[in-house]
């Protein structure tokens, strides 16, 4: 191996009564290059955190303004169908896109934050079902939403975190079925719910199901990238982190190349049951715990003065 970097310590030390001078030689030949490749890494967070933040200023104007232009009355039928709704669609799933760059950073970095609320879950899926009219109209495909009969007005979770799990399942079964149906399905078992999205798209081989919830696990074979030709492989990545703040155990696959896919997860049923990271807090900071409590001796006898308590964090 080819030594080119090499860091040269000189100490001075005294042995044996005696002054002397300790040369400490170390190969850096890559240290260099990792710490390089580190700074890095951390430049493109940063780039994908300020690109998204500078998009999302002009998304957050263009959404209401065609959403009050929607709600006006004297607007004709035909301009509001064949350019204001699939405007705002197109700038809202532009929206949740960039909200996925910005999550991926969060994750990187444990930041990601949880707010735990009660919403209907029958109105979600009623606004999902508006958002994905014109995707799934364009490929002639049908979108299914199933309730199995559950009251679902008092859902408790983080409302926006499971929309933009949900987006993410639904525009990913859109981009690879090409005919049939997309399904929805939320099932109650054992005090907790699992949610699902079926479809009867192209299917993925078993050997490629292991990249799919990786950074960046885009599908390589010819058949994947003509259907998704523009994916990041990041969805399925943050998804699945998501629905694991929110309790669940993870997003699972069941998928039969050819035949279609099936990408589920489960949620605990009631808000006491929310079972959150317990090393870190809504705002994936770690916990501060305090390990010891030590009162110094005598400390009444010393001196007259207000207790005071001291917390380190033991490192």
């Amino acid at each position: 191996k080819e030594v080119t970097n090499l860091d040269i310590k000189i100490k001075r030390i005294n042995y044996l009564l005696k002054d002397c001078v300790i040369f400490i030689i170390s190969d850096v030949t890559n240290l260099k290059e990792i710490i390089r490749l580190r700074d890095l890494d951390g430049y493109k967070d940063r780039l994908l955190a300020s690109v998204s933040h500078e998009l999302r200023t002009p998304l957050n104007c263009i959404i209401p303004m065609i959403k009050e232009a929607l709600e006006q009355e004297e607007q004709p039928p035909d301009i509001s169908d064949k350019f204001l709704y699939p405007a705002y669609n197109s700038a809202r799933l532009l929206n949740h896109l960039v909200n996925d760059i910005l999550d991926y950073s969060r994750i990187r970095s444990q930041k990601i934050k949880i707010n735990i609320e009660k919403f209907s879950l029958h109105t979600c899926f009623e606004e999902l079902r508006q958002l994905f009219t014109i995707p799934t109209q364009m490929k002639s495909l049908v979108l299914i939403f199933e309730d199995s009969g559950l009251d679902l007005s008092n859902f408790a979770t983080d409302q926006l975190r499971l929309m933009q799990v949900l987006i993410n399942l639904i525009s990913n079964a859109i981009k690879f079925t090409r005919k049939g149906e997309i399904r929805v399905m939320i099932t109650l078992h054992e005090s907790r719910y699992q949610i699902g999205v079926k479809d009867t798209g192209i299917g993925i081989k078993e050997s490629d199901q292991a990249k799919l919830f990786k950074e960046f696990g885009v599908l390589q074979a010819e058949e994947y990238r003509n259907l998704n030709n523009h994916g990041i492989g990041l969805g399925l990545m943050i998804s699945d982190s998501i629905v694991k703040c929110l309790g669940s155990k993870g997003i699972s696959c069941k998928s039969e190349y050819g035949v279609g896919s099936f990408f589920y997860f489960d949620l605990p049923a009631a808000e006491d049951n929310v079972n959150l990271d317990p090393s870190r807090d809504s705002n994936g900071f770690e916990e501060m715990k305090i390990v010891q409590m030590r009162r110094a001796p005598d400390l009444d006898k010393r001196c007259d003065c207000q207790r005071i308590l001291l917390v380190d964090d033991n490192e």
